[in-house]
């Protein structure tokens, strides 16, 4: 069952610099969420704080009725992809997810199914270094979902890409959160992708202001 998110008068500051000084954010159980917002606007902060990198000043963060302000990353059952694909070098696909599922006996099934809910069963032998840029964020994107998270937060995962295959992520990506509709909070600065992917869309401003601008007739389709 997808879970809800609640922030409730979020603060944080770095030194003399407030970076949210009240933020108060909802997002519902099943929905993809993105985020515009300029550089130093507080976007990949916000996934940090979401995540339990990154500690607040102030106000709580609640995940269903959960209040998980205080807990660390491991506990708060979120996945997470960047920017950039970390993925592990001296490790094939296949095994960049088994490594995130333990020891389980049954991690080679997992690993191959999510791998192909991306597309990239037909690569899971091949190292990083054998992938394109496009393949190995799928990779990431299939190492943070193989561990089930309630929560999939992405911090501008197309970026680093080109135009077209931008386009062919932002789809992909749709796809896969309509087959397993999973709350997932999409930061990203491009509002055409913003709308490719998600179901609702708010700008985040000068300190830590939001605004919503938009939500799609279709959410959680």
């Amino acid at each position: 069952m997808s879970i809800g998110i609640r922030l409730e008068q979020i603060k944080k500051s770095y030194g003399a610099v407030p970076i949210f000084r009240g933020l108060d954010l909802e997002i519902r159980p099943g929905e993809l969420f993105a985020l515009l917002g300029p550089s130093g606007s507080g976007k990949t902060t916000l996934l940090r704080i979401l995540a339990g990198l990154t500690p607040i000043d102030g106000g709580r963060i609640l995940f269903a009725s959960r209040d998980v302000t205080a807990l660390p990353p491991a506990a708060r059952r979120v996945g997470m992809v960047f920017q950039e694909h970390v993925n592990f070098p001296t490790l094939s696909a296949r095994r960049n997810l088994e490594i995130v599922l333990g020891r389980r006996p049954d991690r080679r099934e997992i690993a191959m199914k999510y791998l192909a809910l991306v597309h990239m069963e037909a690569f899971a032998e091949r190292l990083p270094s054998e992938l394109s840029g496009g393949q190995q964020q799928r990779v990431a994107l299939a190492r943070a979902l193989c561990v089930e998270p309630d929560v999939l937060l992405l911090d501008e995962p197309l970026s680093a890409l080109d135009i077209a295959l931008r386009r062919e992520l932002a789809a992909m990506i749709r796809a896969v959160h309509r087959s397993l509709k999973i709350t997932t909070v999409y930061v990203t600065h491009d509002p055409d992708e913003a709308e490719a992917v998600s179901d609702r869309i708010a700008v985040l401003g000068e300190g830590g202001t939001l605004h919503l601008i938009a939500e799609k007739t279709d959410a959680g389709a």
